[in-house]
């Protein structure tokens, strides 16, 4: 009897190790995936997109100077795009028609336009939305100061800009330019300390011919153009010989000695009155 029922519970325990008998809510040992995450035809869940798009940078970057008025604008973003957002650019003269191009890896937009001449453009970039259909994170704005590429230029001055130890008894400035002025437009303020007047201005060809006088010595001056215009109406683009519009210069010391220009009598003259 001990026999036969040895028997049997050998066969039950073998039976049970083949069927699995009983849950186990172990994990598995392989650490495989939850069965949560296992989709019906064997893979796991894909990651779900739920970001939107940013912009990482721009060129020209923000406030960047001279920016010729034909430069194409890039925009790198900060995952792959879809065509349709926006760009918008704007001067003090309202709004400027743009291009937008998507590159071909989908993160770079071009823009190109005609940027105006010497002004602030304002750009803002929005409503783009990545390949998942998220929409752009924040709105991303930049400006850039245009340079005048047609504008007048000065190419030389007398005094040079920055010259020291310059002759007080200094009759006149020479403002040279690289192109045919408006000689009806502009006009220059003497700045600085000391006395000195400036006189009626003259043209010869593209030089302006500024009269000066009654400067002091060891004293700093500048010369302001203000209003000057090309002969086609285009503004002075002052750079690179005066940046700032100025021509700064500063006199010497006085080492004139002083000399006689009148005396009564004349030197050499005869027959004077006694009574003089």
């Amino acid at each position: 009897m001990r026999t036969r029922l040895s028997l049997m519970l050998l066969l039950a325990v073998f039976t049970c190790g083949l069927t699995a008998c009983g849950d186990d809510d172990r994990a598995p040992l392989d650490g495989g995936a939850d069965d949560a995450n296992v989709t019906p035809d064997g893979g796991t869940d894909a990651v779900v997109d739920t970001e939107g798009p940013r912009v990482l940078r721009s060129d020209p970057t923000d406030e960047a100077p001279g920016v010729p008025t034909d430069r194409t604008l890039t925009i790198e973003m900060s995952e792959p795009v879809q065509a349709g957002g926006a760009v918008v650019a704007s001067s003090a003269d309202g709004t400027i028609d743009v291009d937008v191009t998507v590159g071909d890896d989908a993160r770079f937009l071009y823009v190109t336009g005609t940027w105006p001449l010497a002004s602030t453009v304002e750009v803002v970039v929005d409503e783009w939305e990545d390949l998942a259909g998220n929409a752009q994170v924040a709105a991303f704005s930049f400006s850039f100061d245009t340079e005048a590429t047609n504008a007048p230029r000065v190419v030389s001055a007398t005094p040079a800009e920055g010259a020291t130890g310059v002759d007080s008894a200094l009759a006149e400035a020479r403002v040279a330019f690289d192109r045919s002025m408006d000689t009806a437009a502009g006009a220059v303020t003497l700045l600085g300390a000391g006395a000195g007047v400036v006189g009626e201005l003259a043209w010869e060809d593209d030089t302006l011919v500024i009269p000066l006088a009654g400067l002091d010595a060891d004293t700093a001056y500048g010369l302001s153009l203000d209003g000057f215009l090309g002969a086609d109406g285009t503004p002075l683009a002052t750079g690179p010989v005066l940046g700032d519009g100025v021509l700064d210069f500063t006199t010497g010391a006085d080492e004139t000695a002083p000399r006689v220009v009148d005396s009564s009598p004349m030197e050499g003259q005869t027959a004077v009155p006694v009574t003089l």
